[in-house]
């Protein structure tokens, strides 16, 4: 997972990834068709050997790339705030009627505490045996 100090590359790459596009060229075709940059060039971005210089706010092609990958721009650009993966959980949370996260909070803490029952119910969660909704019921 990319973290403030990695590289623009790491970043694009780890968005890219996060996206379900792991082959090489088809993030070179996205990003030219994103940007109207050159193969090579965004090639050389995604290498690390250069990155996409700055401008004017609508303009800066890094901006243009976190639009088209539906990521921060800021945590692309400089490494900080909310990655890929933090941005879809957030965007999750927001969706999730109110009245659940007291349940949930209380089901996360359970499985922190290594609560037996919360365990079992997480066991049966990842073989489908049971749904969330269920879950927060007995939460």
């Amino acid at each position: 997972m990319a973290t403030a100090k990695s590289t623009f590359a790491e970043r694009l790459n780890e968005a890219f990834e996060h996206r379900g596009i792991t082959d090489t060229q088809e993030k070179i075709n996205h990003l030219v068709a994103a940007t109207g940059r050159k193969a090579r060039t965004v090639a050389r971005w995604l290498s690390g050997d250069t990155m996409p210089r700055g401008g004017f706010a609508n303009q800066d092609v890094r901006v243009l790339i976190a639009r088209d990958l539906r990521i921060s721009a800021y945590w692309l650009i400089c490494g900080e705030g909310y990655s890929p993966r933090q941005s879809d959980l957030y965007e999750k949370l927001e969706k999730l009627p109110r009245e659940y996260i007291p349940k949930l909070t209380r089901y996360f803490l359970r499985l922190l505490n290594n609560d037996p029952k919360a365990l079992r119910w997480a066991k049966m969660l990842d073989q489908g045996e049971i749904g969330m909704g269920q879950i927060l019921a007995m939460a």
